[in-house]
């Protein structure tokens, strides 16, 4: 018995030709399947992890992952153009609230949600605001009830 020759092998390192060569499929991801950068494999553990429900489909954790993908474009796109515009490098944490909070469909996405570390604060009490910030607060809802009044 002799063994088969596979025949030569590709030069330039091309693994598909390899993979066809050797009579074996290349393994693809589900989220290189449905053209996503994010995992659906790590978006499907998490929904199963969390036990929301009995059973989990299997196109399930590709639309999460693709409505994820897709908020998240939004949220850098709309960061980016503003660190352009500042004509910096980096975006940083300050960009994506603004981000957020000047993109109206964000905003009602993540209306209440606080982010950590940010300078704006919603709906705080103002007992816990410094005297200053208290202040500060007071004098700003008094010139938007003034403004309502006036229109």
């Amino acid at each position: 018995m002799g063994k088969k020759s596979k025949g030569a092998a590709p030069q330039n390192g091309d693994t598909a030709a390899v993979a066809e060569a050797d009579g074996k499929k290349k393994a693809s991801s589900k989220a290189a399947k449905a053209g996503l950068l994010l995992s659906v494999s790590r978006c499907d553990k998490r929904l199963r992890d969390a036990r929301l429900t009995k059973r989990v489909g299997a196109a399930t954790a590709v639309y999460v992952a693709a409505v994820v993908e897709t908020v998240l474009e939004a949220v850098i796109e709309a960061a980016g153009l503003r660190v352009i515009k500042e004509k910096r490098a980096r975006i940083r944490k300050n960009d994506v609230v603004h981000a957020i909070r000047s993109t109206p469909e964000l905003a009602k996405l993540f209306a209440h949600v606080t982010f950590s570390g940010s300078p704006h604060v919603r709906n705080c009490a103002r007992a816990l605001m410094t005297k200053r910030e208290g202040e500060a607060y007071d004098a700003k809802k008094a010139a938007a009830a003034a403004a309502r009044a006036a229109a």
